[in-house]
């Protein structure tokens, strides 16, 4: 299995790499596992998940709202957040999102 770095994953979606390693940190993107010297190593799934990220981002999407959508378990998304949700929903970004609890 091909591993990527920061760099390499934020070359790859077209975000910085202080970007992915937020969203790593964040728990947003599976497979993304934090290696001894502080650098993320990402997987081919993870580079999925930060094309959506990146997308959700794009509609307006919070952080916390990308979370709760995407991780199971976590707080409800903001009014603002569904909306952008619903978005990717339409255009086939996301095909189901997780509202809460």
């Amino acid at each position: 299995m091909q591993r990527y770095t920061s760099q390499q994953a934020a070359d790859q979606v077209g975000m910085t790499p202080a970007a992915v390693r937020r969203y790593c940190a964040h728990g947003l993107v599976p497979e993304a596992t934090e290696r001894a010297n502080g650098e993320w190593a990402l997987t081919a799934t993870s580079l999925a998940r930060l094309r959506v990220v990146k997308a959700c981002r794009l509609c307006g999407v919070s952080l916390p709202g990308i979370h709760a959508a995407l991780v199971p378990q976590t707080q409800r998304p903001t009014a603002t957040d569904v909306v952008g949700l619903r978005r990717l929903v339409e255009f086939g970004v996301v095909s189901r999102y997780h509202e809460g609890n």
